[in-house]
């Protein structure tokens, strides 16, 4: 699982235009194809019998429990300066999605509007 995960991130950070992303050469030293797409096809962090009763509070209940970790690791392995920065940044994406927003001042008008805060004196995102 960890080596799955290693290369979800590595694929999200060099991902291609032309839809190419399993095409590098070093993620077939790590696993096939046919694995990665497997798990991918079957892996799931919720329960789907309560998920449709969570989602009318939470648009992440189906990932909640993962982001949940996520953010109290970040929390545990960084301390922010008093200094910082609040910014809003839009993702572009065009499919469906109940995050989704119109932005028409943004170059990419459709996506998933994400609010970061900044540590001035390290750069770092903190949240």
């Amino acid at each position: 699982m960890n080596a799955f995960f290693g290369l979800l991130l590595l694929i999200g950070r060099f991902i291609k235009k032309d839809n190419n992303a399993l095409s590098r050469r070093f993620y077939a030293a790590v696993m096939s194809r046919n694995i990665f797409t497997d798990i991918l096809r079957y892996i799931r962090f919720d329960d789907s019998v309560t998920r449709e009763a969570r989602k009318t509070d939470d648009k992440l209940a189906p990932i909640r429990h993962v982001t949940d970790i996520f953010v109290e690791n970040c929390k545990s392995c960084y301390n922010a300066s008093d200094i910082g920065c609040v910014d809003e940044q839009l993702v572009t994406f065009r499919g469906r999605c109940s995050l989704k927003v119109y932005m028409p001042s943004k170059p990419g008008k459709y996506g998933i509007k994400i609010w970061a805060l900044y540590d001035s004196k390290t750069f770092y995102s903190v949240s």
